[in-house]
């Protein structure tokens, strides 16, 4: 049996989260989200709800391991049918009451203290590392990315050693962000250690409620485990940590813009990467943070 055939699609993107543009992340959250329009949408149908082009549904499909969209549909939506068929229960609406759940437990966490304190460091330090081992490597690049669009200096670090290196070198106008989901954790607590001894910033989202890290950071975001009658429809870690950087993004473009809409029009492109840019026949979108 090959690895495709003994795993769930649900699972099979989860494994290879890591290693998923930000297009990758409009189809994969489109199919958790939509799994009935998944099951029964062409491709291109796909592409235009979620913000993407007919050939990136294609190529995410044999991405993860398929020969095509139609088998990656099919494998799906077989999956699907047997879900239900043994919870006949279990509609669309439950399957993602999970996604809600989690949702509402990581918000119930987040302070606005925190938030706006995030958008203060972020504002008043020179440099940010964004800090990011194994499958929080991609994760890391992301967010790297929308704070370079605001020209900040920031930088993804997802080698080990190199986070080492960085927290020796660490000055009082740094600021670490860790992202913390399981991997290396130790490494961090003692590189995190290493940058507070010299006065640097530190902000972590983290799986683990209690660690060294939230001792030692200035903000500390938790990130809460997920359950449901169905696992694989559970909101991922990782998709989590976009989550709150969507709000921690917008609270530092709000604290650096008096202008907040003039800015967004400028921003454009960053706004289209988000699949947030109205088509020609769709009506306007206001933005809110």
């Amino acid at each position: 049996m090959s690895l495709i055939e003994s795993m769930t699609v649900v699972d099979i993107i989860d494994a290879m989260s890591n290693q998923f543009t930000n297009v990758d992340w409009k189809i994969s959250q489109f199919i958790a989200s939509h799994p009935d329009d998944f099951c029964s949408m062409t491709a291109a149908e796909i592409a235009r709800q979620a913000g993407v082009s007919d050939a990136s549904v294609i190529r995410f499909a044999q991405k993860i391991g398929f020969d095509g969209f139609q088998e990656l549909r099919s494998k799906f939506k077989r999956e699907l049918s047997t879900t239900r068929q043994s919870n006949p229960s279990i509609e669309a609406a439950t399957l993602q009451a999970p996604l809600v759940e989690s949702i509402a437990k990581l918000f119930d966490g987040i302070e606005s203290s925190s938030v706006y304190e995030f958008a203060r460091l972020a504002d008043a330090c020179d440099s940010i590392l964004i800090t990011g081992i194994g499958r929080a490597a991609n994760l890391a690049s992301i967010l790297t990315n929308r704070l370079m669009l605001l020209g900040m200096r920031a930088v993804a670090i997802t080698d080990p050693d190199i986070m080492s290196a960085q927290a020796e070198t660490s000055k009082n106008d740094t600021l670490f962000i860790f992202l913390d989901l399981s991997e290396n954790t130790d490494r961090m607590e003692r590189c995190a250690t290493i940058a507070c001894a010299h006065n640097s910033k530190l902000i972590t989202l983290s799986h683990h409620h209690e660690s060294s890290l939230r001792d030692l950071s200035n903000c500390y975001f938790f990130l809460p485990p997920s359950s449901g009658p169905n696992q694989s429809y559970s909101i991922s870690s990782e998709t989590m940590v976009l989550v709150i950087w969507d709000l921690l993004f917008g609270a530092l473009l709000r604290s650096r813009h008096d202008d907040y809409y003039d800015l967004v029009k400028k921003t454009s492109g960053f706004v289209s990467s988000l699949g947030m840019a109205s088509s020609k026949n769709s009506s306007p979108i206001v933005l809110a943070f």
